[in-house]
């Protein structure tokens, strides 16, 4: 090799390298729901003005997903009372966001807005256990956190 030149120019350039991300698993039923509704909206209002911000932790994840699939949710007598009354104190000035977990996930896995009162005359028999009365309709945003990273939540 002549002095004063190296490997690297002995060889051809290197190849720029592409990544392609991974995809998230798909599933029929949520990929059908995705088509049909604006989950995850690029044009959604991060400010959120006049709105209030519940919990909600369930015992099952199956009932999670029979939720997003449903687009309703049903919560206790008491957490119900609660949830109709914040939508009935903001009905058309603000709106009542829900972010779900399941009990000892250590995780959010969804978020949702509550777009109905709740209809205590209606009961749905989707839900794992047959206990819970009344329902609402939801429309969904999708994420999955860890607890540990939404941060500052006040009430």
């Amino acid at each position: 090799m002549p002095a004063g030149r190296h490997m690297q120019g002995m060889m051809p350039p290197p190849m720029p390298m592409i990544v392609t991300p991974p995809t998230a698993p798909t599933h029929p039923v949520l990929d059908e729901l995705k088509g049909k509704n604006n989950y995850n909206p690029t044009d959604f209002d991060l400010t959120a003005p006049n709105a209030r911000f519940f919990v909600i932790k369930s015992y099952s994840e199956d009932d999670i997903h029979r939720s997003i699939k449903y687009e309703i949710w049903c919560s206790t007598e008491h957490g119900n009372k609660r949830l109709d009354q914040a939508y009935r104190e903001r009905e058309g000035n603000g709106a009542i966001f829900l972010f779900f977990s399941v009990n000892g996930s250590g995780h959010f896995c969804g978020m949702a807005q509550m777009v109905s009162p709740v209809d205590y005359n209606a009961n749905s028999s989707v839900w794992s256990q047959d206990k819970w009365k009344g329902q609402f309709k939801k429309w969904s945003i999708h994420c999955q956190n860890r607890n540990q990273e939404v941060k500052d939540f006040e009430q």
